[in-house]
């Protein structure tokens, strides 16, 4: 306890291997190390991306294999860094056109892949919400390895998941959240706690024939949502929203919030509650005249873009 370097190295010494390794290391320029720690995360989210597709993949259902994966967009050493985080049965892609314009505006962007998507809706639903914070949790080492300076943000899930990362970290400058779902208009999500105890008791006496699992989904971007939502999946994002909640009160640095007034997904109700129980000083809260739930995707997009970069300048 009192010198554990020491005892790493008395263990390490005969291991004639674990020598040369260090030694090389040690060898290394910090700017080295810090680029070959992130080319290995990298290389790891491709790896276990390309694994995931392979065993879920479903013909005729599962998407082209670039919709889901993890987009890294790198400026030169010097630029901010944005941590930019896809929504709940979307994937990468969905985050492409914005990653874009930030990166074309100087930015170096890293759009992760969260668990169980960009894969199948089966494979979404053996996947809890701790996975897909350690999915940001890779890609936020990662930028971190990159950037001095850098954003979280996200869509969504995405949002929610960025908020929860803000709550655990300290080492960046500024949030953005857009469409945080801390409150669903899908009235199928409040009978989602009763299917799920329903179907538990269905499985334990082994009359899986009566579980009702997924419920139909009709995704504003088909070409990058599953079609069929997982029962399981929206009670994690439920879970996570809830342990999310007492927490916005810690977090202290600039935060942005942005909603559609007529997001038919996300209450935007429970987005204005959100934004009041946040702790920081410095926090916006802006709302478009839209009535969809993807304002990141499609018609008026440059409005959101330029006002979410305008907010991100002041800090970074």
């Amino acid at each position: 306890m009192e010198n554990p370097i020491l005892v790493m190295a008395n263990e390490v010494e005969p291991v004639e291997q674990a020598q040369v390794c260090l030694k090389k290391i040690a060898q290394k320029s910090r700017r080295q190390i810090l680029h070959l720690v992130k080319t290995r995360i990298i290389e790891k989210m491709n790896m276990d991306f390309t694994a995931d597709y392979t065993a879920h993949y479903i013909e005729g259902e599962s998407k082209k294999k670039r919709i889901g994966k993890p987009l890294f967009l790198n400026r030169p050493p010097g630029a901010s860094g944005i941590l930019l985080i896809h929504g709940y049965m979307a994937a990468p892609e969905e985050m492409r056109f914005f990653a874009q314009y930030l990166y074309s505006h100087g930015f170096t962007v890293h759009v992760p892949r969260l668990k169980g998507h960009g894969t199948s809706p089966e494979d979404l639903a053996r996947t809890r919400y701790d996975q897909w914070m350690e999915s940001v949790e890779e890609a936020y080492v990662c930028l971190r390895h990159s950037c001095e300076r850098m954003a979280i943000g996200g869509f969504s899930t995405g949002a929610g998941l960025a908020l929860e990362m803000a709550t655990r970290v300290s080492d960046f400058d500024v949030i953005f959240a857009v469409a945080p779902p801390m409150r669903l208009n899908d009235m199928g999500s409040y009978f989602v706690p009763a299917i799920t105890t329903w179907n538990a008791m269905i499985k334990r006496f082994k009359l899986k024939g009566m579980a009702r699992e997924f419920i139909e989904n009709h995704p504003e971007n088909p070409q990058i949502n599953y079609r069929r939502n997982p029962l399981f999946g929206i009670h994690q994002l439920e879970k996570l929203m809830v342990q999310l909640e007492p927490k916005l009160q810690y977090i202290e640095k600039p935060v942005l919030v942005v909603q559609s007034r007529k997001d038919p997904v996300v209450n935007p109700r429970g987005t204005e509650k959100l934004f009041n129980q946040l702790g920081s000083q410095v926090k916006e809260y802006y709302l478009f005249d839209y009535e969809r739930h993807g304002i990141l995707i499609g018609k008026k997009v440059e409005r959101v873009y330029q006002a979410i970069e305008n907010f991100l300048l002041q800090w970074i």
